[in-house]
């Protein structure tokens, strides 16, 4: 009795395993799946590699074939194919980093590696260094993210702010930028010769303290139409250091954060000194010969009654 009781719990037992087994051998297989479809279809390469010497690949990810057109095998069977295929001038850095790596186990740089179509892609490449029980370094291993696009981005900013730059340094316009609460953030240099003061004068200080109080009420009343969304161009004087009034034209326009937010405005500022100077010539110019006109008128008028 005791003997088939003992190997019906055996059977039990067995078949119970066999369960568990085919329960893990599935959830390995689901996992290895799983594993191969981010190796294949993710942006990120998994990679690694000798911890020295070449820093030749001893694994890849099959998506290395999708990102930069190459085969993992012509990594894996050519030691020296990953830093051939650096660009030359990134090369220096790439290998000095990594030279530095034993001290921090962790490290991460930005270089250009060759697609095989023949163009350079930018990479971000994050790696860590594993060590054997003894502390020995055992390989590298890390990802691959080709941010060629971010790059490109990243110029274009760069260049069109440099672009930016330029206009505002060198145009006669001047340029004023203002936060909420009108307080001075940033000026040009055509700004500065308006107000008649160096830059580090203005910065800080709000729109007020550079008008008179008949000039300043022109102001309140324009900062409210930006509150209520209303930008155009508006005349105003501007007061310098030794009480000159500028005569000015100012057209704001407000820019809004990206929740959608008005953070600020820039005014863009021309000085209508000249113009004022001529419309007060030519008033001048239309009085006297009106009054010319109208002596001559008499003249002629007092010559015909003594006729």
């Amino acid at each position: 009795y005791h003997r088939h009781r003992a190997d019906r719990l055996l059977r039990e037992t067995n078949a119970e395993l066999e369960v568990r087994v085919r329960e893990r051998t599935d959830e390995l297989a689901a996992s290895e799946a799983r594993l191969r479809h981010l190796f294949s279809t993710g942006p990120a390469i998994i990679y690694a590699s000798r911890p020295d010497g070449d820093y030749g690949a001893t694994f890849i990810s099959p998506n290395v074939s999708t990102v930069f057109g190459y085969a993992p095998e012509e990594f894996i069977h050519d030691s020296g194919f990953w830093a051939n295929h650096i660009y030359p001038d990134d090369a220096p850095g790439v290998f000095a980093g990594l030279q530095k790596l034993p001290e921090h186990d962790a490290h991460s740089h930005e270089y250009r590696f060759r697609h095989k179509d023949g163009t350079w892609r930018w990479v971000r490449d994050d790696l860590v260094l594993l060590r054997d029980p003894d502390g020995t370094p055992r390989e590298m291993v890390g990802a691959w993210l080709d941010i060629t696009t971010r790059k490109e981005a990243e110029r274009a900013l760069y260049e069109s702010q440099h672009v930016l730059s330029t206009i505002l340094e060198r145009t006669g316009q001047g340029f004023w930028f203002i936060d909420n609460d009108a307080v001075t953030t940033d000026v040009n240099p055509a700004m500065c010769a308006i107000l008649g003061r160096p830059r580090e004068e203005i910065l800080g200080k709000d729109i007020y303290a550079f008008v008179d109080e008949e000039n300043a009420a022109i102001f309140r009343c324009e900062i409210e139409k930006r509150r209520r969304g209303l930008a155009e161009p508006y005349e105003i004087a501007l007061s310098r250091p030794d009480g000159t009034l500028v005569p000015c034209i100012n057209t704001p326009s407000p820019f809004y954060g990206q929740d959608g937010k008005k953070t600020g405005s820039v005014g863009i500022w021309t000085d209508i000194s000249a113009r004022k100077q001529f419309e007060r010539a030519l008033a001048d110019a239309n009085a006297t010969l009106e009054r010319r006109v109208e002596e001559r008128t008499a003249e002629l008028a007092d010559s015909e009654r003594f006729n």
